[in-house]
């Protein structure tokens, strides 16, 4: 049931809230989450196959990978990086919105460690000159 307040284009109902004032050009629409199902994007499971195919390089070549300074945190960067993109190809078939959610978080979080892995690294680069 709308109702108006302040604006005569100020609109409240159940399921979205909508602003619309065109006397201030403003006009923004925020909704409820819905589970609407979106299409699979090819290159989006593109991405995913090529991105198992670098973590299978990952596991093949752990012995290598393991000479890399805090190679943990890029391993780690990597696999939420990764989880992204699985969920990235599962929000095409349920829970879209929640799914979309925590593949930015994966997104986030990936590129938090990431910083933290350039930084460790360049720490160890500038002791090994100094010794």
């Amino acid at each position: 049931m709308p109702a108006v307040f302040i604006f005569p284009s100020l609109m409240l109902s159940g399921k979205r809230f909508q602003i619309y004032a065109k006397d201030l050009y403003l006009y923004c629409c925020l909704s409820k989450p819905h589970n609407d199902v979106k299409m699979l994007q090819e290159n989006e499971i593109v991405m995913l196959l090529l991105g198992i195919g670098v973590f299978s390089f990952f596991i093949l070549n752990k012995a290598q990978i393991r000479k890399i300074t805090s190679w943990k945190i890029l391993f780690g960067s990597y696999c939420f990086l990764l989880s992204g993109w699985v969920l990235t190809v599962l929000e095409g078939f349920f829970l879209a919105y929640y799914l979309n959610l925590f593949e930015h978080i994966c997104y986030a979080v990936s590129t938090v460690m990431v910083v933290v892995w350039c930084w460790k690294s360049l720490f160890s680069l500038k002791e090994e000159e100094v010794q």
